[in-house]
């Protein structure tokens, strides 16, 4: 077991906690693994982190991803793995149901049962890929990151992080200590879409996620849209985001906003998707979160279970 403050040199270590820590460097445990102590797992904060983590007065309420295995969640919270619904690689997604259902139901589709019951958040955005599924709604939600080395710590926004393909804001040594997620705000709307070939144990070809709140009189106050496996890194969608703001939340708005994906985004074809599958993907993907978000009747999506 490490014990807090230990000093471990590693040659590599791969998915220690949230992240990744360069080629023979060192850090300090803090209890990376093994400690069942709230701060080391993953916490939820009502007051801006004095429940569970260090964090600004009057803070939004936020989750923070912190140097957790999911297995571990079962000792802190006293959760029961269901083995008939896939034992311990459900506790995650359950834990986040109630809180960010959206990203709940997106980190079932993440993998199989392996890879969800060993996976973490933050080796999911240190390994950089732009198809990796939890950094584009973790932008769509402002998530920051905190980065680490020895004692000297930074946070950085999230889509901050990524640089270019292959290149992230992480200097040699570092690895992701935490993420932090604030919550939407209740009149806020969130989503993502994940589309791939297979409805499980499938890499994306295209992921979006929108995070919307409107204004009283009907207007988008504000939106932050995010994709993956449009670009080389995850990415934002400024112009789509800037011909939505002020704009009526209407199906006109949306459609002519549709065709700023083009601005943004120039996918690349390869052996899941062409190019212009990607971008119509995309663009249907906002018009989608529009339905579902004025009432349109019936799902637009199954789940596993429906299928099965």
């Amino acid at each position: 077991m490490i014990e807090p403050g230990q000093h471990i040199a590693c040659k590599k270590i791969a998915f220690i906690g949230m992240g990744i820590a360069g080629e023979d460097e060192g850090f300090e445990a803090e209890g990376t693994i093994g400690l069942d102590l709230p701060q080391h797992l993953i916490g939820i904060t009502d007051n801006g982190g004095a429940a569970t983590g260090p964090g600004p007065a009057n803070a939004r309420p936020q989750i923070i991803f912190h140097k957790a295995f999911i297995i571990r969640l079962a000792a802190h919270f006293g959760l029961t793995a269901d083995t008939e619904r896939g034992g311990v690689e459900r506790l995650l997604p359950d834990f986040l149901a109630g809180r960010i259902p959206a990203l709940g139901e997106l980190i079932d589709r993440i993998g199989g049962e392996q890879v969800r019951n060993m996976g973490t958040i933050g080796g999911n955005i240190a390994n950089g890929s732009p198809i990796g599924d939890t950094p584009p709604p973790l932008i769509a939600l402002d998530a920051t990151l905190t980065l680490r080395k020895g004692r000297q710590r930074r946070t950085i926004l999230l889509e901050d992080f990524f640089i270019a393909y292959g290149r992230q804001d992480r200097q040699p040594g570092e690895f992701v200590e935490a993420v932090h997620v604030p919550l939407p705000a209740a009149h806020e709307k969130f989503a993502v879409y994940k589309v791939t070939k297979r409805r499980d144990e499938d890499i994306t070809a295209v992921l979006g996620a929108f995070r919307l709140a409107l204004g009283d009189d009907g207007t988008v106050a504000s939106v932050r849209i995010a994709y993956g496996g449009m670009a080389a890194t995850p990415k934002r969608a400024p112009a789509v985001e800037a011909a939505l703001v002020g704009r009526p939340w209407t199906q006109a708005s949306v459609e002519a906003a549709m065709a700023a994906c083009e601005a943004d985004f120039s996918p690349l074809t390869d052996m899941r998707a062409t190019a212009g599958y990607r971008a119509l993907v995309a663009r249907n993907l906002l018009l989608r979160f529009f339905l579902e978000t004025t009432g349109t009747p019936g799902p637009l999506g199954v789940s596993r279970y429906e299928v099965a």
